[in-house]
């Protein structure tokens, strides 16, 4: 039979495509594999931040902050947290300072419970959406030759040289309540609660002036 002037002869047929699926099966086993380690390693996480081995790390962890930040002795008696609504509860906090052995703490909570809010994912910054302290004791001494029982915060000499002063805690909060604190200024019981909204407040630490006689030693 002959073909037409200037028609073109059938070519073999194109090889069929490739079923997409083939390159889904060599590659769902791995990720599979992935996804049940993924999920292994939050479950242990999330198993091992409920031990009390790991409350007591970050117990220890807190201390050491409080510590450096205040320059007195810490003593915490239990700390809980829930992650889901980024609420944290401390129970009996004391902070010794300068004073004698035996008298009342420098400072003392029975009960500090915070809600955080973040403020920004990138910058790792947060704030706190509600604070709440119960029966917290504030007790100052002042001794005759005008020096207290304040602790001295354990700040870096280095730092104190760029700046006279020394931020150790810089908060805002929603939402404040204190409830039945007492103020021992020289075993003077000065009762006080606080109840207020949007409260800001910046703690600094001013280093004493160096008189003649310490600069002559």
């Amino acid at each position: 039979m002959s073909t037409l002037p200037g028609s073109a002869s059938p070519g073999p047929p194109s090889p069929p495509a490739a079923p997409r699926r083939s390159l889904w099966r060599h590659w769902w086993k791995p990720v599979l594999g992935l996804f049940l380690l993924i999920v292994f390693i939050l479950g242990a996480a999330a198993w091992y931040m409920s031990t009390p081995q790991f409350e007591s790390r970050v117990r220890q962890a807190l201390i050491s902050v409080l510590e450096r930040a205040t320059g007195g002795r810490v003593e915490l008696g239990s700390l809980q947290w829930r992650l889901r609504h980024l609420e944290f509860e401390a129970h009996n906090l004391t902070i010794h300072g300068l004073e004698a052995a035996g008298e009342a703490p420098y400072a003392h909570a029975d009960r500090i419970f915070v809600r955080v809010k973040i403020l920004s994912l990138f910058r790792a910054k947060v704030g706190l959406n509600y604070l709440a302290v119960d029966h917290p004791q504030i007790h100052l001494i002042v001794y005759p030759d005008g020096s207290t029982n304040q602790p001295h915060p354990k700040v870096n000499e280095s730092a104190n040289k760029r700046s006279v002063t020394d931020t150790l805690l810089d908060l805002a909060v929603d939402r404040t309540e204190v409830n039945d604190g007492v103020a021992l200024i020289n075993q003077r019981a000065i009762p006080f609660s606080l109840s207020a909204n949007n409260l800001g407040a910046t703690i600094k630490y001013v280093p004493p002036p160096i008189t003649d006689a310490s600069q002559d030693r």
